[in-house]
């Protein structure tokens, strides 16, 4: 039995599509489970976490903007203005942040890598 290459053809493509969709599926449904704000201050540094909390105050830096972000306990995020405007954030829209757990002069901070506004 001999294969042709049209039969070849199909078959790359046909497994093309499929590795494309699973992709999207791991990368749309990649989002760590939401954890109260107060419990960030437990993460290890360079976790990967995810919450939402209102914001409470904007500082906009050279090249950032320092939200503190609260749900009850705060914590600081920090949005390089390379990925969003630091004037997109306004005080007490609800946000769900997920980032990265560092620290700065002892207090646990989170760099964000996405941001969404909910309301």
């Amino acid at each position: 039995m001999e294969i042709s290459e049209r039969e070849i053809g199909i078959f790359a493509l046909f497994i093309s599509i499929i590795g494309i969709t699973l992709l999207f599926f791991l990368t749309y449904y990649n989002v760590p489970r939401a954890i109260p704000v107060s419990s960030i201050q437990f993460q290890e540094k360079d976790s990967i976490v995810g919450f939402s909390g209102r914001v409470d105050s904007v500082k906009i830096n050279d090249g950032s903007a320092t939200l503190k972000v609260c749900d009850g306990e705060c914590v600081t995020v920090v949005a390089f203005s390379s990925q969003y405007s630091p004037y997109l954030f306004e005080k007490g829209q609800l946000l769900f942040v997920v980032g990265k757990v560092g620290e700065y002069n002892g207090v646990k901070t989170v760099s964000a890598s996405r941001i969404s506004v909910v309301e």
